[in-house]
């Protein structure tokens, strides 16, 4: 199982682990891109190549812009 959660919001989905999961695929599966999230899995920074293992925590982190 993968736990993804959304910060600030703190929305949390478990996804069912398979072979071969990325975390591009994770991104494709929510509305967020690459571009418009930090990543973290398991507490490090990770792209969107990241293969995840049964068990792993992805933070996705707003990246807000402003000027």
């Amino acid at each position: 199982m993968i736990t993804v959660k959304l910060t600030p919001h703190k929305e949390i989905k478990k996804l069912k682990w398979r072979e071969g999961l990325t975390v591009g695929d994770i991104l494709k599966e929510s509305k967020w891109t690459a571009s418009s999230v930090s990543v973290f899995v398991n507490n490090v920074p990770a792209d969107s190549e990241k293969e995840l293992a049964d068990g792993d925590e992805v933070v996705l982190v707003p990246i807000v812009g402003g000027g």
